[in-house]
């Protein structure tokens, strides 16, 4: 399910058409895009269909804004609700263009595990954040399924976990998803492999007994979920304590030398080196708090894995186009 944070000062219907740019059917609070397959809930709580006079519209506005206080736990509810039922929950949030919505995601943090989120997404425009959000979220959905199907699914179940039409060619394209996945293993084919293997294995299957050492599709769902986890973790990092909060200070500071944000110039390496002691001790304790330690129950489509995030982060971020519009972010931690 696809939850779409809205501006506290639109209504739902407009939040629904501006953000999502489809038609959609709404209701009280509840939003479906049937040709899609996919649901959508909105936080906005007030519905309003007819366009209303300035001094009117300022009104609900005022009202919007003073709700959002309760729009957001119900959201969240919402969220949980989604989760403890058993089904992923993908978040876009798309209140504010370039960062995420501060009091939205302290809330979250505060009532949600976040490593148990298909994907997260709150940056640049509504249509990037949603977009990213939909992807992020298919391709975690997708993983586990394809995972699964490797193990016990014949030609004729394909049709149960498959995103695509029925029909002629459906089931050679599942089959060739499964080919593709082989080919892109962490380890090298063919001859050569044992050296390449028993690098990877030892650092993937740590903690596990040594008769699980050779257990490739031990090694992938690990890799898996850990490619799953860095890029939520990421988002979180850039979207929100970067976009949201750092990227302003930083600007400040380069202003105030005479540079100018967009086109850093000679103040490059300067931005750098406060961008990497401003961002690297918060990520650090936003790991240590958020993600470290939480144990995740993982499926090789052979049997449910527990793993544990480890406790400690290794993060390097960059300017990557002489600017503070976006940063690059390395991001590696261990999955035992």
């Amino acid at each position: 399910m696809l939850f779409v944070h809205t501006p506290a000062g639109k209504t739902q219907k407009e939040a629904a058409h501006q953000n999502l740019g489809v038609p959609l059917k709404v209701g009280k609070s509840y939003c479906e895009q049937s040709k899609a397959a996919l649901s959508f809930f909105l936080s906005g709580e007030i519905q309003q269909d007819s366009p209303l006079p300035a001094g009117e519209r300022d009104r609900v506005r005022g009202h919007l804004e003073r709700e959002s206080g309760k729009a957001i736990p119900h959201f969240i509810n919402k969220i949980n609700e989604a989760l403890t039922s058993g089904k992923s929950a993908a978040i876009a949030d798309v209140a504010y263009a370039n960062g995420a919505d501060n009091e939205f995601v302290q809330i979250l943090l505060k009532n949600v595990d976040i490593t148990k989120l298909s994907s997260f997404a709150a940056w640049n425009t509504a249509g990037n954040s949603i977009g990213t959000a939909i992807s992020h979220g298919i391709i975690r959905w997708h993983s586990a399924s394809l995972r699964t199907c490797n193990s016990h699914c014949d030609e004729k179940s394909d049709e149960a976990i498959s995103p695509l039409p029925s029909g002629e060619g459906k089931n050679k394209i599942s089959s060739h998803l499964r080919e593709e996945e082989k080919k892109q293993s962490p380890l090298p084919m063919g001859e050569g492999k044992g050296e390449g293997e028993s690098k990877v294995v030892a650092r993937s299957t740590a903690g596990y007994p040594p008769e699980r050492a050779g257990d490739q599709s031990l090694v992938n769902t690990i890799e898996s979920e850990k490619a799953h986890l860095k890029f939520l973790l990421m988002r979180f990092i850039d979207d929100w304590l970067y976009q949201s909060k750092i990227r302003q200070e930083i600007a400040f500071e380069v202003k105030s030398r005479g540079g100018e944000p967009s086109n850093l110039k000679e103040y490059l390496s300067m931005a750098e080196s406060v961008l990497s002691k401003k961002i690297l001790p918060v990520a650090d304790k936003f790991f240590k708090k958020h993600f470290s330690g939480r144990k995740k129950i993982i499926n090789n489509g052979k049997e449910n894995l527990e793993v544990t995030i480890g406790k400690e982060l290794h993060l390097t971020v960059c300017l990557p186009w002489r600017r503070l519009f976006e940063i690059e972010l390395e991001i590696d931690f261990a999955l035992e």
